[in-house]
């Protein structure tokens, strides 16, 4: 990528320029380039310490599933930044993905929901944080929690923000959706699309919502959807024939 090649270049003219290193770490980040990315972001925090090198580089160890890296570099971030909301939200987010690893291990998902409940003492309006504890309420099986969570969160910090108020609508979408409350499933991402006509998690979602209600697979490609339709509407043309009594006339 062009992108890279030129950071790569600044940084090879100045090893000091810390934003080329942060923004070559993101570019291979986002490229799915974990090592080159670890680098970038290690040069990074040597030069500043600060919290979004550290969130890179526990984004390059995650991508790579080098947990115990991830775990430590994240707790470092807490150590040295305490009162920071966002360095208790990267150690959650650590947990988390080390519970996902252990197929939902308890102890692991424990740990992820109480980061990521100090993170929102110390900053109540991060709606990622909310989003991510609500996640971790549902997946332990507390989906009446995740959804409260979110519902005070949509009504008391997300007023003048659209972009967190859709999320927060599609992030009620699927928890009501799992707890089998299709209505008003359906209704929070239809309010979501009513905000942003174009979220693509709103328009999948109200799908998903839809299909459940007709008994259908969610999960199932909108083709064979369409085709198990027109099956059934076939069905009920050919069981329609003969209604005019025709069958009766001799």
């Amino acid at each position: 990528m062009i992108d890279i090649v030129f950071f790569k270049q600044a940084v090879a003219i100045d090893d000091m320029h810390v934003a080329a290193h942060v923004a070559k770490g993101y570019l291979n980040l986002k490229s799915k380039r974990a090592n080159e990315a670890i680098g970038a972001f290690k040069r990074a925090l040597q030069l500043a310490p600060d919290m979004r090198n550290y969130a890179g580089l526990v984004a390059g160890y995650l991508l790579l599933s080098r947990v115990k890296e991830a775990t430590a570099t994240a707790k470092e971030a807490v150590r040295l930044m305490p009162n920071s909301a966002l360095s208790h939200a990267l150690l959650g987010d650590v947990e988390a993905h080390t519970a996902g690893l252990s197929h939902g291990q308890s102890q692991a998902g424990d740990k992820a929901r109480k980061c990521y409940e100090k993170s929102l003492k110390l900053d109540p309006g991060a709606a990622g944080v909310v989003a991510a504890l609500a996640a971790c309420h549902a997946a332990a099986g507390r989906p009446e929690a995740a959804a409260e969570l979110l519902r005070r969160h949509l009504e008391t910090h997300a007023a003048h923000d659209t972009g967190v108020q859709v999320a927060l609508h599609c992030s009620l979408g699927k928890v009501l959706a799992k707890s089998k409350a299709l209505a008003d499933a359906l209704g929070h991402y239809q309010s979501a699309l009513a905000i942003y006509p174009e979220s693509e998690e709103a328009r999948r979602g109200v799908g998903r919502v839809e299909r459940l209600m007709k008994g259908q697979d969610p999960d199932a490609p909108e083709e064979e959807v369409d085709e198990d339709e027109d099956d059934d509407e076939e069905v009920e043309d050919a069981d329609g024939e003969g209604d005019d009594g025709s069958d009766f006339m001799g």
